[in-house]
């Protein structure tokens, strides 16, 4: 009696061998990202679709995208710092050593001045406290001053990180600090975040927030610069595949203006 056990279990490696090496595997069904969408002019939904588009829609309002040069962080809005309790001012008064030197802005939103006593100047930004001084101190005390006011530490302003980092919570702003310093502090992304669209919820001195989409594979590429984040920032790094979590996160934020592309 003959054996056609070995010859058909042959023909089926074959056959199996042959089915993967045809070069026609199906693709993984993926949406994409802000990144591609920017070249056809709409901002794509994120990941897991069936998101209102009218909601995602990119905003008339976009930030330049264009690769930087420099190493300098980039704003996603232009705006000053406002000053606020424990902030530390390093105030120059040119020629005049007795007036100048480190500040710190008490509970009360003031600083003492020589001369001037207490001077308000919570909610103010280092350049406005400038020209107040120079008011000032030219009313009564000095012949054109030349002064200047440099905010040394910043600490009257928090950001908030959530989502898929290792240690969410408020984190206090010391200086100047990029969105990558800040997921840093926060311990880095998880191995489920979604690290192609992360937004930055910013308020605007018209008062509405907008979420600044952003590609953190791009910045550290290089592609585009690290930006700048300030006081009030709300950091939210996704899971991939819960645009629905996105969407119901942006609506209960109050004054919600849309989306735009970093």
């Amino acid at each position: 009696m003959l054996n056609y056990g070995i010859p058909r279990l042959l023909l089926l490696t074959l056959l199996l061998v042959a089915s993967g090496c045809g070069g026609n595997k199906p693709q993984p069904n993926v949406v994409p990202g802000p990144a591609a969408a920017g070249q056809g002019g709409s901002l794509a939904p994120l990941r897991g679709s069936n998101v209102d588009e009218a909601l995602w829609a990119r905003t008339d309002q976009a930030l330049p995208d264009s690769p930087t040069a420099s190493a300098a962080p980039l704003n996603l809005s232009e705006f000053d710092y406002v000053l606020g309790p424990s902030d530390e001012l390093d105030i120059t008064v040119f020629q005049i050593p007795d007036l100048s030197g480190t500040r710190v802005v008490n509970s009360r939103g003031q600083i003492r001045m020589p001369l001037l006593g207490a001077v308000d100047v919570a909610g103010l930004s280092a350049q406005q406290v400038e020209d107040l001084l120079v008011t000032l101190y030219s009313a009564d005390y000095l012949q054109d001053p030349q002064i200047s006011v440099d905010v040394s530490v910043h600490a009257s302003q928090q950001i908030t990180l959530l989502g898929q980092v290792v240690r969410p919570g408020v984190y206090p702003l010391t200086g100047p600090t990029t969105l990558l310093q800040v997921i840093a502090m926060g311990g880095g992304p998880t191995r489920v975040a979604n690290e192609e669209e992360v937004v930055v919820f910013r308020q605007e001195p018209s008062g509405d927030v907008y979420g600044y989409l952003i590609n953190l594979d791009e910045i550290i590429a290089g592609i585009k610069g690290d930006p700048e984040v300030i006081g009030s920032d709300r950091i939210m790094v996704p899971e991939s595949g819960l645009s629905s979590f996105m969407r119901g996160f942006s609506i209960g934020i109050p004054g919600f203006g849309g989306y735009r592309q970093y």
